[in-house]
C-alpha cells in the first residue's frame, strides 16, 4: 500500500493463468491505511472495497482504533524510554561505584605495601635495638673492668706511697 495507489494481485483460478496486478489510485487518509497496514487486512480488492465501504459509513472507527494506537505505542514508547533512562543511570551508577571499588583496591594495596615497608623497618629497628643493647653492656662491663683497675690502680699507688714514705725527709721539709 502506497500514500497514493494500491498495488492488488489478483490471482486466477483458471490452469495456466498468471497473477496480475492492479493499480488503483485512491484517497485513503492516512488513518485508514494505518488501519489497514496494522490491522494486517488481506490486500485483494474486494477487501480493500468492503473497508472502503466501512471506512465511508463510519471514518470514526478508523480514526479511533487509530488514535487509540498511537496513544498506546507513544504511552508504551515513553515507559520504554524512562526504562532505558533508569537503566543508563543505574549503569552509570554501578560504573561509578566500581571505579570508586577499583580506588580503593588500589589503596588497600598501597596501605599494604607501606604496612609491609613499615614492618620490614621495625625489624631492622629491633635488630639495631638488640644490637645496641649488647654494645651497651660490652661498654657497662668495660666500664666496670676499667673502673676495677684505676681502683687497683689507687691501691698500688696508695700502696707504694706507703712503702716510700721517708719520716726524716718529712720533718725536714
Amino acid at each position: 500500500m502506497f500514500k497514493n495507489f494500491i498495488i492488488i494481485q489478483t490471482i486466477n483460478s483458471w490452469p495456466g493463468a498468471t497473477d496480475n496486478y492492479e493499480f488503483c489510485n485512491h484517497l485513503f487518509p492516512t488513518d485508514m491505511l494505518f488501519a489497514l497496514k496494522h490491522f494486517q487486512i488481506k490486500d485483494d480488492y474486494s477487501c480493500i472495497h468492503g473497508m472502503l465501504k466501512i471506512y465511508n459509513e463510519h471514518p470514526e472507527y478508523f480514526k479511533q482504533n487509530c488514535s487509540e494506537f498511537e496513544s498506546v505505542c507513544k504511552r508504551e514508547y515513553e515507559e520504554i524510554q524512562k526504562q532505558k533512562e533508569h537503566l543508563k543511570q543505574l549503569i552509570n551508577e554501578n560504573t561509578a561505584k566500581i571505579d570508586y571499588y577499583r580506588g580503593l583496591e588500589e589503596q588497600i594495596r598501597q596501605v599494604d605495601a607501606e604496612k609491609l615497608a613499615i614492618e620490614e623497618e621495625k625489624a631492622k629497628l629491633n635488630e639495631q635495638k638488640n644490637l645496641l643493647s649488647i654494645a651497651k653492656q660490652k661498654i657497662s662491663a668495660m666500664k666496670a673492668d676499667v673502673e676495677r683497675e684505676r681502683l687497683q690502680l689507687e691501691e698500688e699507688k696508695a700502696k707504694c706511697k706507703a712503702e716510700n714514705f721517708d719520716m726524716d725527709k718529712f720533718l725536714e721539709e
